[in-house]
């Protein structure tokens, strides 16, 4: 059996709509992890959002699967010309992630900062 907690601080660039995955941990064999991710994101301009996120995520044999609908914590929050930008949690592979998407023709940079516990009993 072991249990781990973890926080991760994480950076990520965007300049389209294009979404962009960015791994947050790889979900150990018949383990369940928890994820609360904090999420900002800004524009050189001052174009600024951010999100609450929460999502549980299980592996038993094949990849990692949601096992909680991943939700925002609080409803995000965004300027006016933010409208379009998004951050959910996901999974793929064994992957658990956030995955963020921009807007066309923007630089975006977003910071992520995540809460990990994994339990493998």
């Amino acid at each position: 059996m072991s249990q781990s907690i973890e926080r991760k601080v994480l950076f990520q660039t965007t300049t389209g709509v294009t979404p962009t995955d960015v791994v947050i941990v790889t979900v150990p064999a018949s383990s369940i992890v928890s994820v609360t991710a904090h999420v900002l994101a800004r524009t050189s301009g001052g174009v600024r959002a951010s999100w609450a996120l929460y999502g549980s995520l299980g592996r038993e044999g094949g990849g990692a699967s949601l096992i909680s609908i991943a939700l925002d914590l609080i409803s995000p929050r965004k300027d006016v010309g933010a409208t379009t930008w998004a951050a959910v949690i996901d999974a793929s592979g064994n992957d658990t992630l956030v995955k963020v998407t921009g807007q066309i023709s923007t630089t975006i940079t977003w910071i992520i900062v995540a809460e990990i516990v994994i339990y493998t009993p």
